[in-house]
């Protein structure tokens, strides 16, 4: 019982709201001796107020007035909706406006695979299936961690192995929850991490 709820904790620990800004912040601990220090506050200040603070405060708005029936944790398919597409316009409005001068294609890139991932959830949601955010938001992480640990010699198969064994916790956490099914689960790691693969390594979007 009590390693089932060591296990639930990371459920709230990885929550999609809060990967974007723990990605980032990885990202710039990773590569922190490349950047300015002034720049690594703007842009980590510039996600976290984008794709967390703001979602919280519209959340709580919806809560507030009974738009919103759900906890944190949002069980009805139906209600996904609108969160997920809140994300979407958040984060294309984060790269297009907010980033745009900024000249880190890197995080660009990761954040633009990022929301194609939510348009793929967002399409299973509008056909009235399930899919894991909790897992694509996390395994989108994947291939900008590794990426970068490879790219600086910042111990990458140390990082990836932990990334995979975080990735099953998760994955055992959405199960325990009773949250998704094993299907749910896979699907959600194949969306996260399809469309980052296909930026990372087959193209560019800028």
């Amino acid at each position: 019982m009590i390693l089932r709820k060591l296990i639930d904790i990371f459920s709230y620990l990885f929550h999609p709201v809060l990967m974007p800004t723990i990605a980032t912040g990885f990202y710039f601990y990773i590569t922190r001796f490349y950047y300015p220090a002034q720049e690594i506050f703007i842009v980590s200040f510039q996600v976290l107020v984008t794709t967390f603070l703001l979602p919280i405060a519209v959340y709580l708005f919806l809560k507030s007035t009974g738009i919103l029936q759900s906890g944190i944790m949002v069980k009805k398919n139906g209600e996904r909706l609108l969160p997920i597409f809140m994300n979407i316009v958040l984060i294309g409005f984060l790269v297009f406006f907010i980033l745009r001068p900024n000249p880190n294609l890197v995080l660009k890139k990761f954040l633009v695979a990022y929301s194609l991932s939510y348009i793929i959830a967002f399409g299973f949601v509008m056909l009235k299936k399930k899919v894991s955010i909790h897992m694509l938001s996390f395994v989108a992480m994947i291939p900008l961690i590794f990426n970068t640990t490879l790219a600086v010699n910042y111990s990458p198969l140390l990082i990836l192995s932990g990334l995979i064994l975080l990735t099953g916790i998760l994955a055992s956490s959405r199960l325990s929850m009773r949250a998704h099914t094993h299907t749910q689960i896979i699907q959600g790691t194949i969306i996260g991490l399809v469309p980052q693969l296909a930026i990372f390594y087959l193209g560019y979007f800028f």
